[in-house]
C-alpha cells in the first residue's frame, strides 16, 4: 500500500469480494472531506423590483450534493453551469366595486319608469279611441238631428179628428193634422211643405210655430216660422234686433233678398249656420249644419212666398 493507488483502482478494490484494507477505507474517507469541504457558496444578484406589474422572481436555494457510495464523486457548481430561473409575471387589475344595493335601486326605478310610460300610453290610447268613437257616432247623429227635427216635433199640439161611418165606427178613420192660423211661406215649387203631414212639416200649437225640412244640392236644413212678435213694430225690426244674437261674438251678414230682410250668421267652431229673416208679416228661422255660401241662401230666400 505505500504507491498511491488510482481512483479506479480504489473503487474495484471496494467493490471486490473481499473489503479493502483500513488504510484504503481511511484514504477514501479523507478524500471525500477534502473535496467537501472545498465547495464554495454561489452568491447570486438580487432581481430589482419594477413598476406594475410586478415580476416575482423566486429564491430557489442550492441543495449541496451529497456523497453517495453508489454514483461517482458530485463535481463542484459553477455560476456559469447554473441557468436563472424562467421569470414569474404578476398582472394585477383593480375594477370599481359596484354595491349590489345601488344596482337593485338602479333596476327598480327603471322598472316604476316602464310602467309609468305604459300606464300614460294606455291611458292615452284609450282616450283616444274613446274621442274617435264618441266623433264617429255623435257627429252623424248631431247632423241627423239638426236635419230632421220634424221628426222629433211632431205631434205637439196638434188636433187629431177622427171621420167614421154612421155607427162612429173607425173604418175609413183618417188623422187630420192641425193647420196654423197664419200664411205659411214656403218655396214657389214646394207648395206641399205649407200643409203638415206629420213627415215633412208640422204645426206646434202651443208654440204657434210651423216647421218643415228642405235642402240645397243634397244638404239639409230646418226652417221654421212664427207670425212677428207684438213687441216688435214690424218684421224688418224684429229681424235687426235678432241677428246680432244667433252667435255670440259673431257679426252677421246681410243677404240681399227682395222678399225682405235676412241675415246669416256663421259659427267658426263648428261651422254651421243660422238665419233670420221676414217675408210680409211671417217671422223666419233657418238652422243649418252645412256652411252655405251667401248666394246659395240670397236665391232660396227670394224663392220664397
Amino acid at each position: 500500500m505505500g504507491k498511491k493507488k488510482g481512483n479506479k483502482q480504489a473503487w474495484l478494490d471496494w467493490l471486490a469480494d473481499e473489503p479493502p484494507s483500513a488504510s484504503a477505507q481511511q484514504e477514501l474517507r479523507d478524500r471525500f472531506k477534502r473535496q467537501a469541504n472545498s465547495y464554495k457558496p454561489v452568491n447570486r444578484a438580487q432581481p430589482q423590483p419594477i413598476a406594475q406589474p410586478s415580476v416575482a422572481v423566486p429564491q430557489h436555494p442550492v441543495q449541496p450534493q451529497a456523497a453517495s457510495h453508489a454514483t461517482s464523486a458530485p463535481k463542484p457548481v459553477s455560476e456559469a453551469s447554473s441557468a436563472a430561473p424562467p421569470a414569474t409575471v404578476s398582472i394585477q387589475i383593480h375594477l370599481p366595486s359596484f354595491p349590489g344595493k345601488r344596482l337593485r335601486k338602479l333596476f327598480t326605478k327603471l322598472n316604476q319608469g316602464i310602467t309609468t310610460v305604459k300606464t300614460w300610453f294606455m291611458y292615452q290610447l284609450a282616450a283616444h279611441k274613446a274621442r274617435t268613437l264618441g266623433i264617429t257616432i255623435g257627429v252623424p247623429l248631431l247632423i241627423v238631428l239638426l236635419f230632421l227635427p220634424p221628426l222629433f216635433n211632431f205631434g205637439y199640439g196638434r188636433d187629431k179628428t177622427e171621420k167614421g161611418g154612421s155607427a162612429g165606427t173607425s173604418a175609413g178613420s183618417t188623422v187630420k193634422y192641425e193647420k196654423p192660423p197664419f200664411q205659411v211661406v214656403t218655396p214657389s215649387t214646394k207648395t206641399k211643405l205649407a200643409t203638415p203631414d206629420g213627415v215633412h212639416a208640422a204645426y206646434d200649437g202651443e208654440k204657434n210655430v210651423y216647421t218643415y225640412s228642405d235642402s240645397i244640392g243634397g244638404n239639409g236644413f230646418t226652417v221654421s216660422q212664427q207670425p212677428i212678435p207684438s213687441q216688435f213694430p214690424d218684421g224688418p225690426a224684429a229681424v235687426e234686433s235678432i241677428a246680432p244674437t244667433l252667435n255670440k261674438g259673431v257679426t252677421p251678414v246681410k243677404l240681399k233678398v227682395i222678399t225682405g230682410v235676412a241675415y246669416v250668421s256663421t259659427n267658426p267652431k263648428y261651422d254651421s249656420q243660422a238665419i233670420v229673416a221676414n217675408v210680409r208679416d211671417v217671422l223666419i228661422f233657418i238652422q243649418s249644419a252645412h256652411a252655405f255660401k251667401t248666394s246659395e241662401w240670397e236665391n232660396y230666400l227670394n224663392t220664397l212666398q
